[in-house]
C-alpha cells in the first residue's frame, strides 16, 4: 500500500474514532436526564413560570409546550432550556396567554413559609428539604437529597403551592440521574392533585453503575 493510501486510511479511522466519540458522549445523556435538566431550569428561571411548562425530549430535541404570559417568559424559557448540556434543539410550542389578575390578599411570607414546610414535610423523600426564606413569594429550598428526581420533585411541588411566586434552589443532589429513575421516567409528575403519590421505592441505583 502506498503512503499516500496509508495517510487516507489514517485519517479515516481518525475521522471514525471521532464520531464515535461524538456518539457516545450524546449516548451518555439519556433523554429523561436532559427532561429532568430543563424542568430545573425553567422552574428556577426568574419570569419564567415553569410549573405551566410541560417539557417533553427525543434524541437531544427539547420540545415545549403550555401557556405563558407574555413573549418575554416564552423566549427566556426557550433561552434557559437551550442552555442545558445535551439540548441540540429546541421546539417551542408555548402560546402566549396574558395573566388574568386575581384581586386578593398576598399571603404573608412567614404563613407562606409555613405552608411550603407543611407540603415538604408530607412526602417522605422529601424530608431532607426546607425553606430556607421566603420574601414577597419567593421561597429558596435548601437541604440534602440521595436522587436528582427527588430535587425536580421538590421544585415541582413547592411551586404548585398557592401564593408561590417563583422557587430557588440551594438543595443538594447528584447531578444525574439513577437507571431506575430513567426507566420509571414516564410517570406523571407531580401536581396539586397526586402530589402525594410516590414512586416506586425500588429506585437507588445510581445512574452509570
Amino acid at each position: 500500500m502506498s503512503h499516500r493510501a496509508w495517510s487516507r486510511a489514517i485519517a479515516s479511522v481518525g475521522v471514525f474514532a471521532c464520531l464515535a466519540v461524538a456518539s457516545g458522549a450524546r449516548a451518555g445523556l439519556p433523554d429523561a436526564w436532559v427532561t429532568a435538566k430543563v424542568k430545573v431550569a425553567l422552574l428556577t428561571t426568574p419570569d419564567v413560570g415553569g410549573a405551566r411548562i410541560d417539557v417533553d425530549t427525543d434524541e437531544g430535541q427539547v420540545t415545549l409546550h403550555g401557556q405563558v404570559t407574555n413573549e418575554d417568559e416564552r423566549a427566556d424559557a426557550e433561552r434557559a432550556a437551550s442552555e442545558i448540556a445535551g439540548v441540540r434543539a429546541i421546539r417551542n410550542l408555548l402560546q402566549v396567554v396574558p395573566e388574568h389578575r386575581e384581586k386578593g390578599v398576598r399571603i404573608v411570607d412567614s404563613a407562606l413559609k409555613a405552608r411550603v414546610s407543611a407540603v415538604l414535610k408530607a412526602h417522605p423523600d422529601l424530608a431532607g428539604i426546607s425553606p430556607k426564606s421566603v420574601h414577597a413569594g419567593v421561597v429558596l429550598l435548601d437541604g440534602k437529597v440521595g436522587r436528582f428526581s427527588d430535587h425536580l420533585e421538590a421544585l415541582e411541588v413547592v411551586a404548585n403551592v398557592g401564593g408561590v411566586r417563583r422557587v430557588e434552589s440551594e438543595i443538594h443532589s447528584p447531578d444525574r440521574l439513577a437507571d431506575r429513575e430513567i426507566w420509571f421516567s414516564d410517570e406523571p409528575s407531580p401536581t396539586r392533585q397526586d402530589a402525594g403519590a410516590h414512586r416506586p421505592a425500588s429506585r437507588s441505583d445510581e445512574y452509570g453503575r
